[in-house]
């Protein structure tokens, strides 16, 4: 951790408990405080102890109301028809009402991947039937749109590839990360990361319901992910021996790299499909982050800035009208871990491992007769749950005649728990 998250830490503790504190975080200016108001007591408490320094580090002071306002909604009673009022302003600030589905702004449509236009036909159905929410990253002032992906499914028993991202805003994501700060701390994680391959771990499963609910209540964004029948052998036409060869040496050219034709039919399914997402719920003069977990696609620094790279330059083609971005940068998991990225980059890779999993036994046994290890389960089950801010959705590309079809999964849950209807007034 380094000496400025340490501060901000200590920040935090600092101020918590004081009125109208709403969160800490790191800008490109020091620490900034979340404040409900410039009166707030939390302000004035900041001013008379530190002045406009703490630890070394400006502190400046930026106005959130509404931030705290998702932390009172879980201790509302059960059976509540009114939430509060901020409950309510907080809620609708996050979701994006009229969004813009146009990315086919290039002239000629066959530039695009031929799955593409049926993605954007399901995702508009989904939106006017009031069953997909997208979130608008430009509430409170957020700056960077982050992306955070992991991939499953390539182990020979699975049926489907799948490709989780997360979609939030790094302004957005203060309330989640001092939460998981207290749950790291009162599970004993210490740096260890929250992954579907160690769920093992007792701790981890312990943690995993304060975890989810955290990402529920207290995470805006979309987590969405991509499902993909492996009977369907690319997703670009790149069918043939003499295909693989010919699109391997555009990309070679173009400088991004030479691949083996698996790797390089993943990436570009993985890039293409980061860049759609963020072209989609970016906004003018917003900055791109995003964030892949390690994989064959970004094997090594060249690897990963050839990745990189062949995002951006997908990105052009998904970027809508008239919007330009400040900065478009990433990377793989840092080599000295860093758990406030480290946790948002979990939330793909357990729903990724937990999906794989159960859609792979779905196929070969009865829905009563699954069984996923544990702590899959949970995942599972929390998937359809609504969160304040959080969006989850789960598309299916299947083989159809010849072409493809693309749906949504419907998924269900048992789980009994206090619920607040927060209405969105569309």
């Amino acid at each position: 951790m380094t000496d400025i998250q340490q501060a901000k830490r200590s920040l935090g503790r600092e101020l918590r408990a004081c009125e109208g504190f709403v969160g800490v975080g790191i800008g490109e200016d020091g620490i900034r405080l979340y404040a409900e108001s410039e009166t707030a007591p939390v302000v004035k408490m900041l001013r008379e102890r530190w002045g406009a320094t703490y630890e070394g580090f400006t502190i400046s002071v930026v106005l959130s109301e509404g931030f705290k306002a998702q932390q009172r909604r879980s201790g509302a009673p059960a059976g509540q028809i009114d939430p509060p009022p901020e409950v309510v302003r907080y809620a609708n600030a996050l979701v994006w009402k009229d969004p813009c589905f146009d990315v086919f702004h290039q002239k000629n449509e066959e530039q695009y991947p031929f799955w593409v236009g049926p993605l954007v036909k399901n995702l508009r159905t989904l939106h006017e039937r009031h069953e997909l929410l997208l979130p608008d990253l430009r509430a409170f002032g957020n700056r960077t749109v982050a992306l955070f992906s992991d991939y499953g499914g390539e182990h020979k028993g699975s049926r489907y590839y799948t490709y989780s991202f997360l979609v939030t805003g790094l302004d957005l994501a203060v309330s989640f990360q001092d939460k998981m700060a207290d749950i790291r701390q009162q599970y004993g994680l210490d740096e260890t990361e929250i992954a579907y391959k160690r769920f093992r771990d007792g701790r981890i499963r312990a943690a995993l319901p304060d975890y989810l609910k955290a990402l529920n209540n207290l995470l805006p964004g979309l987590l969405i992910t991509v499902v993909v029948d492996k009977g369907i052998k690319s997703l670009f036409g790149i069918e043939t021996k003499d295909d693989r060869y010919a699109v391997r040496e555009q990309l070679k050219a173009a400088g991004f790299g030479s691949r083996k034709p698996a790797v390089m039919e993943k990436a570009l399914r993985i890039t293409h499909m980061a860049a759609f997402l963020a072209g989609l719920l970016t906004h003018d003069g917003q900055k791109i982050f995003w964030m892949t977990d390690n994989d064959a696609i970004s094997e090594g620094e060249r690897g990963a800035s050839e990745t990189l790279s062949l995002f951006a330059r997908a990105l052009e083609l998904y970027t809508r009208k008239g919007v330009s971005f400040e900065l478009v940068g990433g990377g793989t998991t840092f080599a000295k871990r860093h758990t406030d990225t480290l946790d948002l980059l979990s939330a793909a890779d357990i729903v990724c491992g937990a999906l794989s999993d159960y859609l792979t036994k779905r196929e070969n046994v009865p829905e009563s007769d699954i069984k996923v290890k544990e702590g899959s389960d949970r995942v599972l089950q929390w998937m359809p749950l609504s969160g304040v801010g959080l969006s989850k959705l789960v598309l299916v590309i299947r083989p159809d005649r010849g072409g493809i079809r693309i749906g949504s999964l419907r998924m269900q849950t048992d789980v009994r728990q206090e619920r607040v209807e927060v209405p969105i007034h569309l």
